[in-house]
């Protein structure tokens, strides 16, 4: 398995990225449009993790987009 992601019982969690950029509280549904405008398409060899439509006690739901060495 990835070395971003872990198996937890019958759950997949990303783990914690030692390096990198987080970007969190995003509007459930936006975090590829946050790529985007962020110029980033996948091409260039980052390790990317996007969740999308987490449970969140604040807003409902939310995306997460996490890069690692960036």
């Amino acid at each position: 398995m990835n070395r971003c992601f872990a198996l937890s019982g019958e759950e997949l969690r990303v783990k914690k990225i030692k390096n990198g950029t987080v970007i969190d509280h995003i509007p459930a549904g936006h975090a590829l449009t946050v790529l985007k405008i962020l110029g980033i398409t996948g091409e260039e060899g980052l390790i990317i993790a996007v969740l999308m439509n987490v449970p969140s006690k604040k807003i409902g739901k939310k995306d997460i987009v996490k890069i690692e060495n960036m």
